[in-house]
């Protein structure tokens, strides 16, 4: 049963006629149209369902668009590409992203991404799609070190004056002096460093659960360093903690971030 949707532009607007959750643009309407360079295979493919969404957080490098299912999409203006990330130019940004609230709706298809209130219209139907590959092989582990150095090694050619970096650097090379005092966020990282290293689970989870939710960010800095541990435990399960109850250890955690973090980060 047909039902009436008001579409807008800047000069013009019309009542018409379309198909229950279908939404149409007039191309002659849109003030603003970019071509995206990448979408990740996970997006295109949800993207077939129009999806209802809306702006979950604004970033300085892009939008985290929240459809109801609880997905997170990211709209990135960075190179850098992933599953659920749609890719932009950087040169996009202003002024056409600058008055995007959280709340804000987004109308999805199969492949644009439409912005009303920036009048925006993302046009995905060049985008390649993106998809992770996985390694050919698993590094051993006396290659293990000499390539965790070299990301380290990048890291401070990209960052070397961030205030983080001696995080990186306490990581790689288990030091404990640390400079970092963000609301206690080098303590418990350290903590839970050694915790795992002594190949205790449960005392880690009481150190981590202290980083949940702390630090700058829409994604705060203490899930961030969350989700790589858990990363880096997950994949290398039997190298760093073989026959442990890993699952039990990521649900804890899990169980804890729902109360403690935004809805966003969680």
């Amino acid at each position: 049963m047909p039902t009436q949707i008001l579409v807008r532009g800047k000069e013009l607007s019309k009542l018409i006629q379309v198909p229950a959750r279908m939404v149409i643009i007039r191309e002659d309407m849109i003030q603003h149209k970019i071509i995206a360079s990448y979408q990740g295979a996970f997006v295109h493919r949800f993207l077939q369902d129009r999806p209802k969404t809306h702006v979950a957080g604004v970033a300085s490098r892009g939008l985290y668009l929240q459809p109801q299912d609880g997905l997170v999409i990211y709209l990135s203006l960075e190179v850098y590409r992933g599953p659920l990330t749609i890719n932009i130019p950087a040169a996009v940004k202003p002024p056409l992203l600058e008055d995007i609230h959280p709340g804000d709706r987004v109308d999805l298809g199969p492949n644009t991404v439409y912005l009303p209130r920036s009048d925006l219209q993302i046009d995905l139907t060049g985008a390649v799609i993106w998809q992770e590959i996985l390694p050919g092989d698993i590094l051993s582990p006396h290659r293990i070190p000499g390539r965790i150095q070299a990301i380290s090694d990048q890291a401070l050619k990209l960052s070397a004056d961030h205030e983080l970096y001696s995080l990186i650097h306490t990581a790689v090379t288990e030091e404990t002096e640390s400079q970092i005092s963000i609301e206690g966020i080098s303590s418990q990282f350290i903590g839970a460093m050694q915790a795992i290293h002594n190949r205790d689970l449960l005392q880690s989870i009481k150190n981590l659960q202290q980083l949940i939710g702390l630090g700058p960010g829409l994604t705060p800095l203490g899930d961030d360093m969350i989700l790589g541990m858990l990363l880096t435990l997950n994949r290398w399960k039997e190298m760093i903690k073989p026959g442990s109850d890993l699952e039990n250890f990521n649900q804890q955690l899990l169980a804890l971030a729902k109360d403690k973090t935004s809805k966003l980060s969680y």
